[in-house]
């Protein structure tokens, strides 16, 4: 798994934020530590950050994405070239990772899926561009 972090907010701006709260302007850094020392932090919820992360599962993916507190985007794979991919095997399967001619089974199936959806775009959706590759 691979996690980058794309972009956050300044921490300052969340102490300019949370002076609306207070109905004056001041010092953003010590606002901020007196909004956490009093636990006010409904204030931080202005926060934000943007992460990328690659290299996990479709279940992994499932767990993270539960949260009713965060936003997600994913990268679509019916819209994205997936050629490249390899199917993830749990680390916690150690040696017990599924034989050889299972996973050829498995990419042969995603691969034949991918040129079914390549064929059947154009017919549903009425133009050879519904998919990008």
């Amino acid at each position: 798994m691979k996690v980058t972090l794309e972009e956050h907010t300044n921490p300052l701006h969340i102490g300019r934020y949370a002076g609306i709260c207070y109905g004056r302007e001041g010092n953003n850094e010590k606002r901020i530590k007196h909004i956490i020392d009093v636990g006010h932090l409904s204030c931080l919820r202005f926060s934000m950050a943007v992460f990328k992360v690659s290299g996990v599962s479709r279940v992994c993916l499932a767990q993270l994405t539960r949260s009713k507190f965060l936003d997600y985007l994913v990268r679509g794979s019916r819209y994205c070239d997936e050629s490249g991919c390899e199917l993830l095997t749990p680390e916690t399967l150690g040696n017990k990772s599924l034989p050889l001619s299972v996973k050829e089974r498995i990419m042969s199936f995603k691969a034949e899926i991918e040129q079914l959806l390549q064929t059947v775009a154009p017919i549903i959706f009425g133009d050879g561009d519904a998919l990008q590759k």
